[in-house]
């Protein structure tokens, strides 16, 4: 691995020189010589990353060709810090080709969850975990009163018990108490929301 060509391509990048950036980070992709050494790279790689961020998106070619397939890997062996990446790059993962094959069942394995089912002490996972569920019933009840929605999805009966399984989940991992009231009126709004939807069906 030749190092000097990944400060190349970020120098590049900042500067704005697309193709340049583009070639430097192909040699440096390129330079890794095994599994081994791209799996030590990716692990510094992600450390320097802030997990609270909102929004995680990586370099596709970063991302396809480096970090993927070592949490892939990761993901294959219950790996709890490959898991815990993997649920905060689901962004990179929905717009990456490489992974379509296996996108559906790393999305099903809800990764965040097992990462923290694997280690209950990992604050980082908890934490990040309890702000993405957060940032999930935020989404879901952004047209109250008119309703609950998800994404193109119908919110049914089943998509309630759901969610109040979340709540609960987000009450466990919220020790300080800090969203207490917001989890409250959440749970409450999913209650008014599945009465309405009973009705309905009347």
């Amino acid at each position: 691995m030749d190092i000097t060509l990944y400060e190349s391509f970020t120098d590049a990048d900042e500067k704005g020189l697309k193709d340049r950036a583009k070639a430097f980070l192909r040699a440096f992709i390129d330079s890794f010589a095994d599994e081994k050494e791209k799996e030590i790279w990716v692990w510094r790689y992600l450390e320097g990353i802030d997990v609270f961020r909102e929004y995680i998106k990586l370099r596709y070619e970063i991302f396809e060709e480096l970090v993927f397939p070592v949490l892939f890997r990761g993901f294959q062996s219950d790996h709890q810090k490959s898991l815990m990446w993997l649920g905060l790059l689901i962004p990179n993962l929905n717009q990456s080709m490489v992974a379509e094959d296996v996108r559906e069942e790393i999305i099903e394995s809800k990764c965040l969850v097992k990462a923290v089912e694997l280690d209950p002490e990992d604050y980082v996972a908890k934490a990040v975990l309890l702000l993405r569920l957060i940032d999930a019933f935020e989404y879901v009840q952004h047209e109250w009163p008119n309703g609950l929605v998800y994404y193109y999805k119908i919110f049914d009966l089943q998509k309630c018990a759901e969610f109040k399984s979340k709540v609960a989940l987000a009450r466990e991992l919220d020790v300080k108490k800090q969203y207490g009231e917001f989890l409250d009126k959440f749970e409450e709004r999913i209650k008014t929301y599945e009465r309405r939807f009973r009705e309905r069906l009347e």
